[in-house]
């Protein structure tokens, strides 16, 4: 027992920047499954395609997705969903095990965390400094289309799948988050039927700006 404490701490260590990351970009709340299954589940029928487990950030799902469709129809549905938590141990667990013997000693652990702290090092001196450790805290926010950084130009450039310098309402569905298709019309100022890269920079301007008041 005192073994198994021991890795699930280790583990804790390891991913605990991870999972601490995940939860901050929540509001510091803890995995919601049905919230993640809806913001998956782009057509609201009850249940992910394989089509929209593609678009999933994270490969696991679409990796996984006959081991999750359980019946066999094609579709994994908000019961077999819930499944994803023990593949994620696993696939913890399966990156821990480094000579593939079905266990995780100690010094797997250790050599796991020493790569994850060796990325945590940007400047490679050796040492994580205040400024690494808080980089690793606080990562880039997602912005009102899902998509990570510090601008929306790298989010409306994958949008933009026919790259005509705008993006359509069909190509917005596309966003891993719903909001860019749910607030189009308000999004589009000009009513030309497009958003452009100065609305989408706009709105995300003025959500900020409220944020802060």
């Amino acid at each position: 027992m005192k073994k198994v404490n021991v890795i699930l701490v280790m583990l804790m260590i390891v991913f605990g920047a991870t999972e601490l990351s995940a939860q901050q970009r929540r509001g510091g709340q803890k995995p919601n499954l049905e919230k993640v299954f809806n913001r998956l589940d782009k057509n609201e029928d009850g249940k992910i395609s394989k089509e929209e487990a593609k678009q999933s950030p994270r490969k696991l799902l679409s990796e996984n997705f006959d081991k999750l469709d359980v019946n066999r129809n094609d579709y994994i549905e908000k019961s077999e969903f819930i499944k994803i938590r023990e593949l994620r141990k696993n696939e913890m667990m399966k990156r821990a095990d480094s000579n593939k013997d079905g266990k995780v000693s100690i010094d797997e652990m250790l050599a796991l965390k020493k790569q994850h702290l060796m990325k945590v090092d940007k400047n490679k001196n050796g040492f994580i400094e205040p400024e690494e450790l808080q980089a690793m805290k606080r990562p880039g926010r997602k912005n009102h289309h899902g998509y990570r950084g510090k601008n929306h130009k790298r989010g409306f450039e994958i949008l933009d799948k026919n790259k005509d310098g705008k993006i359509s309402k069909e190509e917005s569905s596309e966003a891993p988050r719903k909001h860019l298709f749910k607030n189009f019309d308000r999004i589009d100022k000009n009513k030309d039927g497009y958003i452009n890269l100065t609305e989408l920079e706009k709105i995300h301007h003025n959500s900020r700006n409220n944020c802060n008041r």
